[in-house]
Order: structure tokens, then C-alpha cells, then sequence
């Protein structure tokens, strides 16, 4: 939970820091991180507002090539 808060307050700061600066460039140097990371963060931001600073899940939410049909099945196990 505190690492949770550790990651929202310091995303926090890049934005403030670009708000500042308004340049990405020179927060990305600043913060040592990539430009994409912040460019995703500041669209994230304006998107969905200052709630959305947290981890987002990288899972699919459909699955639905994964499943095994028969015909598959009895492809992989004669």
C-alpha cells in the first residue's frame, strides 16, 4: 500500500514539474525517465484526471484466443 502511494505522489510531481517547465524534455532528464512514460502520464491526466496516477493492469480483458477448441485438442494430443 505505501509503495502504491510512493508511485501516485512521485507521478504527482512529474506533472507539476511539466506544468512548470512545459517541456517534456527537459522533466523527462530531470525526473530520469523516458518521454513516452511522461507523454502517457500527461494524456492519461487529461483524459481521466488526477485519480488515474495509479498502476494500470496490463492484462487483456478478453482472453478469448487462448481458449483450446476440440479440433485443437486432438491436434495436440493424438
Amino acid at each position: 500500500m505505501k509503495e502504491d502511494i510512493r508511485k501516485i505522489r512521485m507521478r504527482q510531481k512529474w506533472l507539476e514539474l511539466y506544468a512548470e517547465t512545459g517541456s517534456v524534455t527537459k522533466t523527462a532528464l530531470r525526473c530520469g525517465i523516458a518521454r513516452s512514460t511522461l507523454y502517457r502520464r500527461i494524456n492519461r491526466e487529461k483524459e481521466q484526471g488526477k485519480s488515474e496516477l495509479s498502476d494500470k493492469s496490463k492484462r487483456p480483458s478478453r482472453l478469448s484466443n487462448m481458449k483450446i477448441t476440440p479440433k485443437i485438442e486432438d491436434h495436440i494430443c493424438p
